[in-house]
């Protein structure tokens, strides 16, 4: 598909407020999907990102959505594995710097369960969560809450309150009771797609 077709298939997912569970096969579809639902935040943006990919970060496009979605109010959550990011690209890092938006790295001692993925979701209902951060293949929809809630709980609770702010020495985060954590697996065409909360352990 070319990138102008898959620009325009992601913003009418946006707009008709589809619950379909889509693939993302490479990281020119990751930036589109993370520019186009980042352009229609109204609440919160949460990441959690092994490192600001120049592949997917590097766009001027991108830069301009995070400070036009910032000047109307939307709250930037971000949380990356690379104890000293300076990104990729420039711009978006200074998009974050001038507009405070909080980016924080993980602790040394973060539960693996965690990291294994990465993701972005906005407004706690559109998300692409990445299973393969290598290839960035992953899934998206543009409106399942009720698939995405247990990483909105687990990010609140435990990955975020977990990090440390950039330029700060990591410090040993809070764990929720029972050690939790979440489970995915690949789908098969026309499957939904679930994460599994539970206790490590619990089969």
């Amino acid at each position: 598909m070319k990138k102008s077709d898959y620009n325009k298939f992601i913003k009418n997912l946006i707009v008709e407020e589809s619950p379909l569970v889509a693939q993302c096969w490479r990281s020119k579809q990751a930036s589109i999907i993370i520019h186009q639902f980042i352009k229609s935040a109204q609440k919160t943006v949460r990441i959690l990102s092994e490192r600001l990919d120049g592949e997917i970060f590097a766009s001027p496009a991108l830069a301009k959505a995070v400070c036009d979605a910032a000047n109307r109010g939307v709250v930037f959550t971000i949380v990356i594995q690379d104890q000293n990011p300076n990104g990729d690209d420039r711009e978006f890092m200074d998009v974050i710097k001038r507009h405070g938006i909080q980016l924080k790295t993980v602790c040394e001692n973060a539960n693996p369960r965690d990291l294994h993925i990465n993701f972005c979701i906005v407004d706690e209902k559109r998300f692409l969560l990445e299973e393969d951060k290598a290839s960035h293949h992953g899934h998206l929809s543009a409106n399942n809450p009720d698939i995405i809630s247990g990483w909105v709980e687990r990010f609140d609770a435990v990955i975020w309150n977990g990090a440390t702010n950039v330029g700060l020495p990591s410090t040993p985060g809070p764990r929720m009771e029972g050690d939790y954590g979440i489970e995915t697996r690949r789908m098969a065409p026309n499957e939904n797609l679930s994460p599994e909360i539970k206790p490590q352990g619990a089969r």
